[in-house]
């Protein structure tokens, strides 16, 4: 069965979203189709073109570019999150009507198996069951974690993780999720923390279908480096923590390999590097230079160059 894959961004993840879209391409057997809400796709829509015979996989591929403008999005000042995160509250408004599932993914994740076998099946669960949305836990109840349950005022005990997320589109249409996100947005404003995640939780409370943690594979703890078992076993990896595979902490991860890997294998570009700030960054070449870490990744002198690059073109 031809898989849906949604996406939400705007333009400061379109390199992130042509990674993520080559991973999954490079594992899929069978063709798939790909949605994506945009604030402004006009360029990433010229990239994609750029680089089309990169992704034969594709069977579709349509970009919509996201009108509600005049929102008011909780949680977004002097944060790394933008409000793309809320688009797909809008689905509804953009997604053809008679698509069944959708496969909503961030753009910090990165297909490293055939994930077909498995979603198809998640899909067949969740229509059975009569699940909106499938996703991974993030949290259970306990005393570490109170502190979400109470400040959402959750009755559940799981709180899930919103990076991947199987969506019964038709129940989700017919349930007009949008209105009652935004109105349950509004009414919890001042309690978000995690964005349209917190938003998403308190809306389901609980009740979605669990699917495996290696759909959404968080490497905060680094898996005490051992990529041979995420080799064997993981499908898609998040890169949930602040040290994201792009940035050049970041990269000191050996896990940060599986990112870049798929972002050459697009644009033949050994390293692709962001940072918002010239010192921390600075600092960071150096630290990594200094450690011997530099000794330890492909292309070091290409690192470097790029490193820097991208430290004196940025303005802060």
């Amino acid at each position: 069965i031809m898989i849906n894959y949604l996406f939400c961004l705007d333009e400061n993840y379109n390199n992130q979203f042509l990674t993520t879209l080559k991973s999954i391409n490079d594992n899929s057997k069978i063709k798939f189709n790909v949605y994506v809400i945009h604030e402004k796709p006009e360029k990433l829509e010229v990239n994609f073109e750029k680089y089309k015979d990169k992704y034969l996989n594709i069977d579709k591929i349509k970009f919509f570019q996201f009108k509600e403008q005049n929102l008011d999005f909780p949680n977004l000042k002097n944060n790394h999150i933008s409000k793309a995160t809320y688009f797909r509250f809008f689905i509804e408004d953009y997604i053809p009507k008679d698509i069944e599932t959708l496969v909503y993914l961030d753009c910090d994740i990165v297909c490293i198996n055939n994930p077909e076998g498995i979603l198809n099946s998640i899909s067949a669960r969740i229509y059975d069951e009569k699940f909106t949305i499938g996703a991974a836990t993030e949290y259970i109840k306990n005393e570490h974690t109170k502190e979400v349950f109470e400040r959402l005022e959750l009755k559940s005990q799981n709180y899930f993780n919103a990076g991947v997320m199987v969506i019964n589109y038709q129940q989700w249409k017919n349930q007009k999720l949008k209105n009652k996100l935004l109105i349950l947005m509004d009414q919890i404003y001042d309690k978000i923390d995690f964005w349209d995640q917190d938003v998403l939780n308190k809306n389901f409370d609980g009740n979605y279908l669990e699917i495996s943690n290696y759909l959404n594979f968080s490497l905060v703890s680094e898996f005490k480096d051992n990529l041979e078992g995420i080799n064997r076993k993981v499908i898609l990896i998040h890169y949930s923590g602040s040290s994201k595979p792009w940035t050049i902490r970041g990269i000191g991860l050996n896990s940060s390999q599986y990112f870049q890997h798929f972002y050459y294998k697009f644009s033949n570009v050994p390293y692709f590097i962001t940072t918002n700030y010239k010192k921390g960054a600075m600092y960071d070449l150096i630290k990594f230079i200094f450690t011997m870490k530099l000794f330890s990744i492909k292309n070091p002198l290409q690192f470097i160059l790029i490193s820097l690059k991208t430290i004196f073109t940025n303005e802060k």
